[in-house]
């Protein structure tokens, strides 16, 4: 387990991943500063579980990337190839994701939970019923 000072990579990996995933960035965008480092920790945590499961059920068998790192890293240090490995993780596992659950599929989803009254406006006037777009005027 990594010592306290090395939770600052997983905590990091878990920003890097709501910023990245399409269906957590546009929530994490708009969300003030506590909030963001606390969602990114609960994710960093969890990732952390991931990280490890996958590291030891899967990869084991194959080739432990734990030990490799270990052994790329030449600093010696107690937990840091493990949370090199947490950090690394995040941004692949971000994108295999947006690859499964497109952009274009969540968007409307994401607006009509975390969208404003005027986002809700727009993409209601986008989306059409039966071929019929309807139209918006927008004056300022």
């Amino acid at each position: 387990m990594p010592s306290l000072d090395l939770l600052l990579l997983p905590l990091l990996g878990g920003y890097l991943f709501l910023i990245t995933f399409n269906f957590t960035k546009y929530y994490h965008q708009r969300v003030e500063r506590q909030r963001l480092i606390f969602n990114s920790l609960i994710f960093g945590f969890l990732l952390s579980i991931i990280g490890f499961t996958l590291d030891y059920f899967i990869l084991q068998n194959f080739l432990s990337f734990r030990n490799l790192l270990g052994k790329l890293i030449p600093i010696d240090y107690d937990g840091l190839n493990q949370s090199v490995f947490i950090f690394s993780l995040s941004y692949p596992f971000a994108l295999v994701l947006n690859f499964i659950l497109p952009e274009k599929n969540t968007l409307g989803f994401i607006i009509k939970k975390w969208g404003d009254d005027m986002e809700k406006l727009f993409c209601n006037s986008l989306t059409s019923i039966k071929g019929v777009y309807k139209l918006l005027i927008v004056t300022t």
